[in-house]
């Protein structure tokens, strides 16, 4: 059952397109995020209640279109917008209960506020609460006749950690229930804290948010990936700024003594050889092959005009937003010029892991793992802000054994 159907969806506003042939749907059971500014949720929002009229393409509404809000289509649904108010005076259990009462719901409001840390606050006016908590308090109220949807704006703007984890909770235990879910969202790393489909809106258009395919910026032919070097040779170069680099050295030797010299002579750092087999014997005819490849342990970012380089034990976690590559570091946030699947590959040896298609992690600011549900866990960071980023459940099990537990 299509809950919300929009097809063809065509609005001008004066020579812009606000929205340009929009098709976008969402099933029973479903959570969606769109990624927008406040003003075009807010215009979106009306389109859906029917509150703006428009002339091109159609809008069904729990299959019902040319709908007006009567008391059984708003039964059905629940909304929650940044523009809500409170009834201040109220305690939050009046609150819910007014509520309750409205949609003749049979919902236990004492369990609910226990369920979602407002219990010890039942009986305190909403107005001495903190906005955060006022917040969750608006939440709640939009799941508490457990509508067959429910559309919510900026739900994560501006709430404090228990809040912004509690709001989460609320909002997958209610989609758990059988409630479609839109989100609207001006930030995209909320948009992902409750789904993976998220859309965004690029002039005129609701798009999904696609990924590069892993490695595809890798030009290394599977020959070449699966040719091991005859020996590994790790070398470390010292400049004066102190950049470490790591050197790999694929060769084969000869017992040419002129031309081992020669090779010797004009060598300008040292290399040390491990090998298994301590007596090497080589053939006269043997041709020198030495293959050498440095690969910088510094991640590039660029500010204004400069290129700042972070060491990898700087960087909290990378995300992918707005088709860019950002680094989260201790210094804040910089834009990256390399690709997710390219930081993936130079930051997997220094304990980074893939947590999700568009984050990688650093593992030791790993600081909780939380399973919302069977389908949904986040990680929680150990930095200033305790970021939440999502985990994808396909990753769940190589973590745990990656993190031994």
């Amino acid at each position: 059952m299509n809950l919300l159907d929009i097809k063809n969806l065509t609005i001008n506003n004066g020579n812009l397109k606000l929205f340009n042939d929009v098709n976008f749907s969402i099933d029973r059971n479903e959570i969606k995020s769109i990624k927008c500014s406040s003003d075009i949720s807010s215009e979106l929002i009306n389109l859906i209640l029917n509150i703006t009229s428009f002339s091109i393409g159609e809008i069904k509404l729990l299959e019902t279109s040319n709908y007006n809000l009567t008391k059984k289509l708003l039964s059905e649904i629940g909304l929650y917008t940044i523009n809500d108010g409170l009834y201040m005076r109220l305690t939050p259990y009046q609150y819910l209960s007014y509520f309750k009462k409205l949609y003749n719901s049979e919902i236990d409001i004492d369990q609910m506020l226990n369920h979602y840390g407002l219990h010890k606050h039942r009986s305190t006016k909403i107005n001495k609460l903190s906005s955060s908590q006022q917040r969750r308090l608006s939440i709640m109220r939009v799941f508490l006749h457990t509508p067959d949807f429910a559309i919510i704006q900026n739900p994560f703007d501006n709430v404090d950690l228990e809040s912004r984890i509690l709001i989460k909770k609320i909002i997958l235990d209610a989609n758990t229930n059988g409630t479609g879910i839109l989100i609207l969202s001006n930030d995209i790393d909320n948009c992902f804290l409750t789904t993976e489909s998220v859309y965004i809106y690029e002039e005129g258009k609701i798009l999904p948010v696609s990924f590069p395919e892993e490695n595809t910026d890798d030009n290394i032919s599977d020959e070449e990936t699966e040719k091991p070097p005859m020996n590994s040779v790790n070398t470390t170069i010292v400049s004066k700024d102190s950049v470490v680099s790591s050197v790999d050295t694929s060769f084969t030797e000869s017992n040419d003594s002129s031309s081992k010299k020669s090779n010797q002579e004009s060598a300008k750092y040292t290399v040390s050889i491990e090998d298994d087999e301590k007596n090497v014997t080589s053939s006269k005819n043997d041709d020198i092959n030495m293959n050498i490849s440095l690969k910088f342990n510094k991640v590039p970012a660029k500010v204004d005009d400069k290129i700042i380089l972070f060491n990898p034990t700087d960087i909290i976690y990378c995300e992918s937003r707005d088709r860019a590559a950002v680094l989260h570091t201790v210094e804040g946030e910089f834009q990256c010029s390399l690709t997710l699947a390219q930081l993936e590959q130079k930051l997997k040896a220094f304990g980074f892991f893939r947590c999700h298609r568009s984050y990688i992690v650093n593992l030791q600011n790993i600081k909780e793992l939380i399973a919302w549900s069977k389908n949904s866990y986040s990680l929680i960071l150990n930095d200033k802000t305790k970021s939440e980023i999502p985990l994808s459940k396909g990753r769940i099990e190589e973590l745990k054994t990656i993190l031994g537990i």
